[in-house]
């Protein structure tokens, strides 16, 4: 069955000290199933699977949804929902592509999946006793950023406070 896919395109930016985004993935697919899991706002996610071909990194974040979910049904049978086993609830999946040759990171839009900025959320706070600390920048079509970088409005504002032109209120510590 054929089916169109919706992704979006982030660069991966690295802020000071941070560990490089292949030696997470690495320790993330070294860990068990169970150990991946992470509270992230009101879910619980984890990676699913993690695997390297040709240079590319591919993973699969689930996301735990333990409200409605979907059902099943055919042109000639009424939906009916699932049984579970004990523990077992609903999980979302979001595909992840990353290229570490241009640092860019393509996720699946997946509208009850994990989301960008919980994604972001997962990998920095993934592991405790490391500093990974990254950024998922939006990547825009080349012809898009040019315009943005070539606007004519204000860029920049550098301005500076005289202290001298400051003083105290009487009996507190607060300029006014």
């Amino acid at each position: 069955m054929k089916e169109k896919l919706k992704v979006h395109a982030f660069g991966v930016k690295l802020h000071d000290k941070s560990g490089n985004f292949e030696d997470l993935l690495k320790q993330i697919k070294s860990d068990p199933l169970q150990a991946r899991v992470r509270s992230v706002g009101y879910s619980d996610m984890r990676i699913e699977d993690v695997s390297q071909k040709d240079g590319l990194w591919f993973f699969d974040f689930g996301k735990f949804r333990q409200q409605h979910g979907p059902g099943k049904a055919s042109k000639t049978t009424p939906v009916k929902g699932f049984s579970f086993s004990k523990g077992e609830v609903f999980c979302e999946e979001t595909a992840c592509l990353y290229l570490p040759k241009s640092g860019h990171l393509i996720v699946q839009y997946n509208h009850h999946g994990a989301r960008v900025g919980k994604i972001q959320d997962y990998l920095n706070s993934y592991d405790p006793n490391n500093s990974y600390t990254f950024e998922l920048v939006p990547k825009y079509d080349d012809t898009v950023e040019r315009k943005f970088r070539n606007r004519a409005a204000t860029k920049k504002i550098v301005f500076e406070i005289d202290p001298r032109f400051l003083s105290r209120k009487r009996g507190q510590g607060r300029f006014k």
